[in-house]
Formats: structure tokens, sequence, C-alpha cells
């Protein structure tokens, strides 16, 4: 029979149909040992393949063996199997395999086939922490090939030896042997051997995984880079793998998050292409996403990565694997606050490596326990342990590990400074200490291109020269530390900024309390707003990659995934909208048909698919940087200084922007006119400001009023008063004239107050002044540009109304009167689908929704408003076309809430809408009345179509609401809605239209 077809006819085949299939062919095997060898070398081939499959052929040789009784194929057999076993991570399993193998060959007195089985027995030998035996061994299976002259075989064994010096943290030594190895394959390789070419591949791969270790990336991307291109050209695509692992890995050590986690999604991506079941690759590739989701703050995102991967590889008790796992997996119960099971993991794993003698791998547990203990505020015990894995790292020259040591010694020492101001000499001493490791720290870091090290040494030389009462010096160092940062954001795109800078925001807020105290106000003014709102300006930077696109260079090798990907995310949302129009019905029928629990956890996973495949189509944008020179950062965009002239120069006359900062137990208000930039201090503000807010919040309720037809307003008149005074008050000498304009840039919990609302004891702040919103004052220019002329013909007004199978009767009435008053398509009930708007929003100038809100602020991408075909969420909003629209109104309960993220970005809502591309939002900061909001929309569209601003139009129609009844003068009834974004009149071609269709109506 023909091997090949042999082979095919197995490889189809499970395991046990493909023993039938042995059993029946075995009359008509010519030539049984040749086919045995051919066996061993498809189980081979496979093994850098998927070593499952590789796995299947050893037991399938196994059994030809034993079924023929040919001693030979049997042991070839076992070989094989414990090649695959011992690549798949099962070492003790693998060394009992080649252990039976080796002496069945030895029985046979065939010394070289003892000698090849022997070659993943070194591996598993010293993975199980024999690693002294397995050199000793090592030793014993080169003299045999070397006897024979076959230098290929002695490559391979010193292939080996090098693996096992880095598991022992020799890295200079398993460099060197690769650099002898790869010397002698250069010579060999002319002879065409495939096998040959892939192992130049394996050295390169390795040797790179080494010089990385030592700092050296520049040379190990190059390498890399290589290796990839062999293992393509030879068709491997699990080699091809393990490489773009480690490109990940010297990704993630550099601090380049963003192009690891593409990288790792694309390795997840080829896992499933070509179906592959090696369950500890993809369990490592998981565990690998969810570290770089812990460096950018997305700590459940992570937690949940981890179970996963803990679910599809669950390693021996005890084994290497097993340590490796759980090693990785405390770091992300450090990340979500479990800190004293993390810690008791990590003693566990430095004591199982510890045991098998893997000294690089205890040490680096031991580290990352250090960290721990530094983070728990226990810097005595982490700086012991900090100062013995310094002298091991000092000898074994592994850079990054020692600067990581370094680093916490350092934090350490000025933790403990900080609080020892009683002893002088102790002191002084800790200072000096930290300040000898700082430099050196600083100057390898840099030299290295160690990102995260890099930020973090400055930032604690910027603390050690406060320490030693030198502003200037270490106002100089956390700008170091702060455009460090802004490289590593400038690797980041979608949401990924903001997680980010939640971890690193401290820097910020210290560099900002610095400048104040100095008295550079614009100073503290810039690093506020630098990287304030970030995500959101980007998004208005960076359009997302298109259908289109990606048939484009840089996509054509993706292109078809990229399209497989959108088509999935569209998919997954209509999922979601069917889930949520089945929990809004209130038909009796449907409802008895409707199991509302499976429903909810049928909405939980699509919510889960949405928001990762949302990030897998915006993270593709990511570039991945040519690392021939890793110290290049040019290919990162940089987050822009902010300009505070071009900022005042955008200003209208009669216009001041108060920005709020709530710095620590104060309240820093920056106020921007046309000619200069004020910066007023209220001490002690903060605290009770975020003891106000609640009683505030709780009195805009109305299930707490006695008596609704009479709300009560002398408690929340008294609070707003308070709030005045502490917000308002202290900048009064820059307020502009009467009927000027405010701009309100909230922060933090400020976001929820309604600032328009804030009373002096006889008038609202809305009554002197117009009041617009905006999420960082970054985005002046933006809001202040005049509307530009539209190229294209524009539609008619866009109107929904969708009462929610009639539980807000109201809407269909004020979607009705809008659509009335702008002479717009309006759309209701069941005509007023999320389907609809997305085919109709694009040219449409002004879009009114008036339905129920959603706010999220557990999932705020998922914050949403209800329309007939189900929730049209943030999700959604992002990709509608709204270039042309100048105005959107949420008119439902809550649809400008959002949660406050890393960099004070406002998540929700009103942020989709803003990168969609709309001008202007007006929205609601809580629950709203029907009528009341019917009434005040009238008002507000009218003073819109006489031509008024979009802010002069709100506040007439919030003062006209407030003064029409005593009952509508309480805040609850005006007071929810706030525009945000431009604060003008509707452009000239605008008005021109509304102006064309009231005429032709009338």
């Amino acid at each position: 029979m023909d091997v090949a077809q042999f082979f095919r006819e197995v490889f189809v085949r499970d395991f046990e149909e493909g023993k039938a299939y042995i059993l029946s062919q075995a009359r008509s095997i010519e030539d049984p040992l040749a086919l045995a060898r051919a066996f061993k070398e498809e189980a081979s081939k496979q093994l850098y393949a998927d070593p499952s499959i590789s796995l299947k052929y050893s037991e399938l040789l196994i059994f030809f063996g034993q079924e023929l009784q040919i001693p030979l194929a049997y042991g070839l057999g076992l070989s094989a199997k414990g090649d695959a076993l011992s690549t798949l991570g099962y070492h003790q399993a693998a060394l009992e395999c080649l252990e039976r193998a080796g002496q069945e060959f030895l029985r046979l007195g065939d010394e070289y086939l003892w000698a090849r089985s022997r070659m993943k027995w070194l591996i598993s030998c010293a993975s199980a922490g024999q690693i002294e035996k397995a050199l000793q061994e090592a030793a014993t299976v080169r003299a045999v090939f070397e006897r024979r002259g076959d230098r290929y075989w002695m490559c391979a064994v010193d292939l080996n030896t090098a693996i096992i010096y880095k598991q022992a943290g020799l890295c200079q030594s398993a460099i060197e042997l690769y650099d002898r190895v790869l010397a002698i394959y250069a010579e060999l390789v002319q002879d065409g051997d495939p096998n040959v070419y892939r192992s130049i591949a394996i050295a390169e791969n390795n040797k790179a995984s080494n010089l990385s270790v030592l700092g050296r990336f520049s040379e190990a991307y190059s390498l890399l880079y290589r290796a990839r291109e062999r293992f393509l050209a030879l068709g491997n695509i699990w080699p091809v793998m393990i490489t773009e692992i480690t490109l990940a890995d010297i990704d993630f050590a550099q601090g380049y998050y963003g192009s690891a986690l593409k990288r790792f999604y694309q390795l997840r991506d080829l896992f499933e292409q070509h179906k592959l079941t090696d369950a500890r690759l993809l369990a490592g590739i998981l565990l690998q996403m969810a570290l770089c989701l812990v460096k950018l703050g997305r700590t459940q995102e992570a937690y949940r990565l981890a179970t996963e991967a803990l679910e599809q590889f669950e390693p021996k008790e005890g084994s290497w694997e097993a340590g490796d796992m759980l090693h990785q997996y405390a770091l992300i119960l450090v990340a979500v606050g479990r800190t004293k099971e993390a810690l008791n993991s990590l003693q566990e794993v430095v004591e199982l490596f510890h045991a098998r003698n893997l000294m690089y791998f205890s040490n680096i547990a031991r580290l990352q326990k250090a960290e721990l203990l530094l983070e728990l505020g226990r810097w005595a015990e982490a700086a012991t342990e900090a100062r013995e894995l310094r002298q091991i790292y000092q000898q074994q020259t592994l850079q990054q590990l020692l600067l990581r040591t370094e680093i916490v010694l350092a934090d350490a020492c000025i933790s403990q400074a900080e609080r020892c101001a009683a002893d002088a000499d102790q002191r002084q001493k800790l200072l000096q200490e930290a300040a000898e490791l700082c430099l050196h720290c600083a100057t390898r870091a840099r030299q290295h291109n160690f990102q995260e090290l890099v930020y973090k040494c400055r930032y604690l030389q910027g603390r050690l020269a406060l320490l030693r009462g030198n502003e200037g010096q270490a106002a100089r160092y956390f700008g170091g530390a702060i455009a460090q940062v802004e490289r590593i954001l400038g690797n980041l795109l979608y949401d990924l900024s903001p997680s980010f800078l939640r971890t690193t925001w401290n820097m910020y807020e210290d560099m900002i309390v610095l400048q104040l105290r100095r008295g550079k106000k614009e100073q503290a003014f810039r690093y506020l707003e630098r990287a304030r709102s970030i995500s959101l300006r980007q998004y208005l930077n960076v359009a997302p990659v298109t259908a289109q696109q990606a048939q484009g260079t840089v996509w054509q090798e993706r292109g078809t995934l990229f399209l497989q990907k959108q088509t999935e995310l569209e998919q997954w949302q209509e999922r979601y909208r069917k889930c949520s129009a089945q929990l809004a019905t209130n038909d009796p029928l449907l409802l008895a048909l409707v199991d509302r629990e499976a429903v909810k956890e049928e909405m939980n996973l699509c919510e889960a698919k949405i928001s990762e495949l949302f990030e897998w189509l915006y993270v593709q944008q990511i570039e991945i940087p040519d690392h021939q020179d890793s110290s290049l950062r040019s290919t990162f965009r940089n987050v822009r200084t902010v300009d505070i002239a071009q900022l005042r120069a955008c200003l209208q006359p009669d216009q001041v922007v108060l920005t709020y900062y709530l710095c620590r137990d104060d309240v820093v208000i920056f106020a921007l006119t046309p000619d200069t930039l004020a910066v007023f201090e209220v001490p002690g503000a903060a605290l009770q400001v975020e003891r106000y807010l609640p009683l505030l919040h709780a009195h805009l309720q109305p299930a707490g009023w006695s008596d609704p037809a009479n709300p009560p307003q002398q408690g929340l008149r008294g609070l707003l008063r308070r709030l005045h005074k502490l917000l308002i008050e202290p900048v009064a000498s820059c307020l502009p004239p009467r009927e000027g304009l405010i701009t309100i840039v909230p922060y933090g919990p400020l976001h929820s107050l309604p600032f328009h609302a804030l009373f002096d004891g006889a008038r609202f702040l809305i009554e002197d002044f117009q009041i617009s919103y905006l999420p960082a004052s970054t985005l002046l220019t933006r809001a202040m540009q005049p509307v530009a002329e539209h190229k294209s013909a524009l539609n008619e007004p866009l109107i929904f109304g969708c009462s929610g199978n009639r539980e807000l009767p109201s809407a269909r009435r004020e979607a009705l009167e809008v659509a009335e008053l702008l002479r717009g398509r309006c759309y209701l009930e069941q005509e007023a689908t999320g389907e609809r708007l997305r085919m109709l929003a694009s040219g449409a100038p002004v879009i009114h929704l008036a339905t129920h809100g959603h706010s999220r602020l557990d999932a705020p991408n998922f914050s949403a408003v209800l329309l007939a075909d189900g929730l049209l969420t943030a999700f959604d909003a992002f990709h509608l076309d709204l270039h042309c629209c100048e105005l959107v109104t949420l008119s439902g309960c809550e649809t400008g809430l959002a949660l406050s993220g890393g960099g004070d970005e406002q998540l929700g809502l009103g942020r989709a809408f803003l990168v969609a591309g709309a001008a202007s939002l007006v929205m609601t900061i809580w629950s709203v009345e029907d009528n009341s909001t019917g009434l005040f929309m009238h008002y507000f569209y009218h003073q819109i179509l006489q031509g008024e601003s979009k802010v002069q139009a709100l506040r007439t129609a919030q003062c006209q609401l407030l003064r029409s009844s005593a009952a509508y003068a309480h805040p609850y009834f005006w007071a929810a809605f706030r525009l945000v974004g431009n604060p003008g009149p509707l452009g000239s071609a605008v008005r021109t239209q509304l102006e064309k269709q009231e005429s032709q109506s009338v």
C-alpha cells in the first residue's frame, strides 16, 4: 500500500477507527519496518504542527508494533509518544514513556535510537527539577552522536542543553550555545534538509527569548522575525504561534501593551482558524492576554479570561506547568483585590519551583511576592526580599528582572523614609540607597527601552526629590514619568487608554498638586487636561477600519477575517436587540412565552461577545512597529501638549470656561477667559461636595415627596445654595456679563451635578447665564468651531417616538409635536426602530429620540435608549454616521449619566454620539417627568426655530418652564437637561432648509 495514502486514511479516522484500519491493512503491508519509520517521521512532523495529532499517531504506532509484534515499531511509538507528551507539558508521563522507549532500543542493541529518544527526555527531566541530572545525561547523549560524527544531532543536544540553561537562569551561557549551534547549522543547511531549516528557526526563536531576558530587544526582534519566516515557509503553524507569543511577550516587557494585546488576539484567531487542539497553548495565550489586561486596568475581564484559561487546561498538581499557571493566576488575583489568596499562591509557587531546583522561575515568583508585599504596605519585608534577589540577578545579568527588583527596593526605601521622620540618620540612609538605585535603574531602563520601568523610576525620583525639598527637580522627574506614560498611551486605542490611565493617574495628580504649590497654574492646567477624555479624542481623530479598507494593502492578508468579525459583531448585536425587546414587552400573550431568566443570561452572553468583538475591531488599528531598532518611538502617536492660547482664542468675548478638579480634600477651579487663565483653590470643599451630592440627588427623587403637587424646595435650595457658595462664588470675579456663556467642564462626581441649577439665594445660575458643558477643556477648539457648510443635500430632521408598549405615552405626543415644529420625518412605535435610525441618520441635521433611557454604570457601553426592535446601545451609536448632524436630543431618563473612567473619561451614551459625529447633545442626568418634558421640548425647539443658539434656546426653555407654575419651579422638572458640545445656533444651511420646509407646509 502507498504510504501517503495510508496516512491520509489514518488521519481522517478517530483513534479507535484508526486501530481498526491498521488491523484491516496488516496483511497487505509489505515492509512493516519501513512503515514504522515513516509513522515515526510523520509523528515528528506533526509535533511542530499540532502535538495532539502527533500523540494520536504515536499511540497508533505503539498499537501497530504490539499487534504485529515488531519491537522496533513499539519502541519508536513509545519514543514518539514521549516527545508529544513532553511538548504538551506532561513531563512526568513523558519521562516514563521515554524511559521505556530507551530500554527497548538498548535491548535491541541500538545506541543511536536510544540517544535520539533522550532528546525530549532531557527537557522533561529538567522541567521535573532534575537539572544536574539532565545536563549530565546531555553530555552522555552528545558523546554518542559525536562518535558517529552526526553533527545535526549533536546540535540538537546543544539546543536542548541551552533550554535547560535558561531554566537554570544561565541565559548568557544559553546564548553562547545557540551561537555555536547556528554556526554549524549554517554549514549543514547547504544539504537542503528541511529538518535543518526547522532547527535553525527553533534556535533563532530560543536565542531571541534569552536575549529578551537580558534586555537585548533589537537583536531579539530581528531573530524572531527571521524565525517566523522560516516556520511559515515550512508550513508549521504551531511554532509560528510560539514565535508570535515571544514577540508579544517582548512588546509587553517594553510597555507596548496595545501591540501585545493585538498579537494575542491574532494568536487566538490562528488557534481557532487552524482548529488546533493544544489546550495548554490556548490556556497560555488566554493567561497572557489576561496579564495584558491587568496592566491596562481591565481587571474583571482579566479575571474572566484567567478563569477560562484554567478551565481549558488543568495541569497535573505539583508539575512545572501547574506552578507556571499558578504564578500567573496569582497576578490576576492581586489585580482583583484578593491579595491574601495571591500571597499564599505565590509562596506555594516559590516552594514548588525551589523543590524542583528551577531557581529561575522560583526567583521570579519571589520577585512578584516582593511587589505584592510593597503594595500591601509591608515595606520592610519587601525590601528584604528585594535585596536578596538583587544580588542573584546582578550575578546572572538578567536586566529586566534586576531593574524590577531595584524598583521594588527603591520604592520600599522611599516609603519607609516617608514614615520615619524622627530618625534622621535612618531616613537619610534610606533616601541615599533609593537615590542610587533610581539612578542606576533609570539609566538601564532607558537603555533597554523598558517603558514601564522608566516611568516608575522617574516617578520614584520625583517622590525622592520632594522628600529632599527640591520641588523643581521633582517637577522634572514627574514630567519625565508622564511623558513615558504618554508614549505607552500612543500605542493604545479604544477604551484601553482610560483603563491604563486608571492605573497611572496618580502621577498626573501629584504633578498637578506640585505645580499648584509652585504657583505654576498654567502647567497644572495642562497636566490636568492633556490626558483627560483621551479615548474620546482618539475616537474623534482616528476613524475605525471599514470593511472596504479591510481589503486594502495593510489588511489584505486579514481582510476576510476582519469582515467575518464585523459580520459576527452585527449578528450578536441583533441577538442582543431581540432579547432586550423580549424583556421590554408587556403583551400578556408574549409574557407567558418568555423565560426572563434565560433571556437575561442570553443578554449577558451577548454583552461579553459584543464587547470582545468591538474591541477586536479597534485593536486592529494599533500599529505594531518594525522593532529593528527597539528605541524607536516616533511610530507611536504622543499626546499633544495643551495649547492654552489656542483655547482662549476660540472663546466668545462673553464666555468663560470653568474647569473643575477635585484635588484630594480641595476643589480647584480653573477659569479660562479670552484674556487669561485664573486658578482658585477652595480648601476642604471636595469633602463637602462629596457629602452634599448624595443628599441633593435624594431631594430630586419624587418618591420622597409627601405632596407631589407641591414638591418641597426649601431643603433642596439650601443644598444648591451651599454648592453655589463652594463652586461658583469663588470665581465670581471671572464670570461673564449677565446672559454671557459659561462652559462647565466637571470632574469626577461633579459630572452628575446640574451646575445650571445652583442657587445664589435669589436666582438659579441659568437665570443669569447660558450654561453648556464639555467633558474636557481640550474639546473647546472642536466645540466652538463654526458649523461647516454641508457639501451634500441635507435630509429632513429625524424624530422617533417609542412609548415602550405604551408605558410612556407622552413620548408619542412629544415626537409628534417636535415633528410638527421641525417639519421632520417622524416614526412612531413599531416604525421607530434602530435599523431605521442606522439607515436614515446619515444626512439628518437634527435627530430627536423620545423614549425610555437605560443607564448602565456597570457596563457603560450598554447604556441605551429603547426603540421598537430593542435597545440602541452606546456600541450601536458608535457606528452611526452623524457627521451632518448638528443636534441630537436624547429625551429619556438618565441619557446623560456616565461612568468616570481613568483620565476622567466619561463612558456612556453621550460619548458614543459625539464619536459618531454629533456636534451637540441634549441629554438628561436623572429620570424626567413626562408632561414637563413635553412642554420643555416645545419651548426649546420653538427658540431654535427663532434662530437662537442651542445653549440660549435651552436656557430660555428652562427659565420658561421653571416660571410656568409653582410645581415646575422645582429643579427636578427642568434642570435634568444639559447641552454638551457646540453651543451655537444651527448652521445656515439647516436653518434655510427648516424655513423652506415650513413655507412648503404652509
